[in-house]
């Protein structure tokens, strides 16, 4: 190995020793995960050029079919503003503040009805009941889950109506109550942890739980 090539490593091995670098990998690994979880992956129907960072960009912006809920805290905004700080090459101090003041604005929407995934309510009829001919309709009654449109109650549904139903998402993206669904949103932004993970992850964790295990690893390695 030329002695270029030694200083060249030498170089590279301590760049990755500035411990306000250490949220860089996991940052852009979420990215790509993100960015490859598909429409259909997100147990949605096929549609080109979506996926689950599209939707994060999105959140508060796009209404979603069957949603009403108004969103107070949109992710596209933390998402954005990480994004700018970690690509701008090498981190110092007064970045590492800038980001890990992000962590309080995710937990702000996690705590929020409206805002986190989880609790993104979808109204769906109660039951189906037989009309003339033999066909079904949708009753008047309704009930309310959170998390996912294609839950098992709607899929129920739509299978009666006779019409064309997606593959079954896991049961764990939907709930009939608040702050109980894993949806790929929630995953996307909140999973891991003591927040624990879905059934079927489609991220490793979520970006909050990033933010917070660089927190704690600054904590080890920079002495004030």
């Amino acid at each position: 190995m030329s002695w270029f090539n030694i200083l060249k490593q030498k170089k590279k091995v301590e760049k990755d020793l500035n411990p306000y670098n250490q949220i860089k990998a996991p940052f852009q690994k979420w990215v790509q995960e993100t960015r490859s979880a598909t429409h259909e992956q997100m147990g949605l129907s096929p549609k080109k050029g979506r996926n689950l960072l599209r939707y994060l960009n999105a959140h508060g912006k796009v209404s979603r079919p069957g949603a009403s809920s108004k969103v107070t805290y949109p992710a596209g905004k933390a998402i954005a503003a990480i994004y700018q700080i970690v690509n701008k090459g090498e981190l110092e101090k007064a970045d590492s503040v800038k980001l890990l003041k992000w962590i309080g604005y995710l937990e702000k929407m996690e705590d929020s009805d409206n805002s986190n995934p989880c609790n993104m309510k979808y109204t769906h009829a109660a039951s189906t009941k037989k009309v003339a001919g033999g066909k079904r309709k949708k009753s008047s009654d309704k009930v309310e889950r959170f998390g996912h449109l294609y839950n098992s109650h709607y899929r129920k549904i739509q299978e009666e109506l006779g019409r064309k139903v997606l593959p079954a998402i896991p049961e764990d993206w939907a709930s009939s109550s608040r702050n109980d669904a894993k949806p790929p949103m929630w995953q996307g932004l909140f999973s891991g942890g003591e927040r624990g993970v879905s059934a079927k992850q489609v991220v490793t964790k979520g970006l909050l739980t990033i933010l917070e295990e660089y927190r704690d690893h600054l904590k080890k390695e920079v002495k004030e």
